[in-house]
This record gives structure tokens, sequence and C-alpha cells, in this order.
């Protein structure tokens, strides 16, 4: 039979926010932080150990910074962090972290851009954690290839100075008034 757990409590705040620090030079970040509550009991008669009673409050941020330089060309530097906390029911996970960077270069009119990226310059993407349930232990880690270089090209094509729409009134307009 399917069980779960008796209840889950979850409260959660996220908060983003872009800022332009300078002209050249621009900043993302999101934050989030949750509580997470997870209780159950799944003993049977005469069974003990099987219970579940865990809480845990967990962090992550990411942040992206984009410097633009002189002729076309801009760097970008990004990351997150999380740290530990309850994953499904029982899983107790722990911190991940992950560091990025790039190069782009404008050219042809602002049409074409060429960037080059690697990520996860530290190769930190890895996960792991543990789990208890009764007399059943269970310690996992793993990942998988995250760190990369990457160069992509993309040229937009068409008409850049496509005139604006008129703006028509509906009868809907005329009603509200």
């Amino acid at each position: 039979t399917r069980e779960n757990l008796d209840s889950r409590d979850v409260v959660g705040l996220n908060i983003s926010a872009p800022l332009n620090l300078a002209k050249w030079w621009s900043v993302y970040t999101n934050v989030n932080l949750n509580y997470i509550r997870n209780q159950g009991n799944f003993n049977r008669e005469g069974e003990t150990g099987k219970d579940i009673n865990l809480d845990a409050v967990r962090f992550s941020i990411f942040q992206q910074q984009t410097f633009n330089l002189a002729k076309g060309w801009a760097i970008e530097l990004s990351g997150n962090y999380s740290s530990p906390g309850i994953w499904g029911a029982n899983y107790l996970s722990q911190d991940f972290w992950m560091v990025n960077t790039g190069i782009q270069k404008r050219f042809l009119d602002n049409r074409a851009v060429l960037k080059l990226a690697l990520s996860d310059i530290f190769d930190s993407g890895q996960w792991g954690g543990r789990q208890e349930f009764g007399a059943l232990v269970s310690e996992a880690m793993g990942g998988w290839q995250s760190r990369e270089i990457r160069l992509n090209f993309s040229y937009r094509f068409g008409n850049q100075k496509v005139k604006q729409v008129r703006k028509r009134k509906t009868g809907l307009e005329e009603e509200s008034k």
C-alpha cells in the first residue's frame, strides 16, 4: 500500500532583485529561505524506529554579475549556494554550490553575439546526503558532468526598426469610462 507523511509544513520567502549599480555593472540576486517540517509514523504494531520527525531551515542564493566593457564586450560571473536541508520525506541533503563565468562580444550592429562560457569552475556541482528509516541507513552522493565549456554564436535576422503598432481603443475601454 502507498503511505504518505502525516504532515508536511512548508513556509518560504523568496526575494529577487535586479540592480544596476553603474552603467557598466548590473547584478541580479535571488534569495530563498524556507522552513520544512515533516512528521510521520510508519511503525506497525510492535515496531519502533520508523518515525519521521524532521525540520530544517534551508537558505539558497543565486547571484549573477554582468560587467559591460567597451566596444561590445561583456564579462559575466555567477554562482549559487544551497545550505543543507530536507529532500523528500527524510533525506537530509548536504550543502551545494557552483561558480560560473563567461565572456561575450557583440558585433555587426549588435545583431551577432559570440559567447564563451565555463560552468562549475571548481567542479563542485555534487550532491549528497543521508536518510535513516528504522534499521535502514542510506548515504548517497553523486553528481553530473557540470563542468562545461561552451561556445555559442547567435545572430538576429529581420528588420530591427519595425514601427510600433498604434494603440486602438476598444468598446470595453469606452464602457469602463
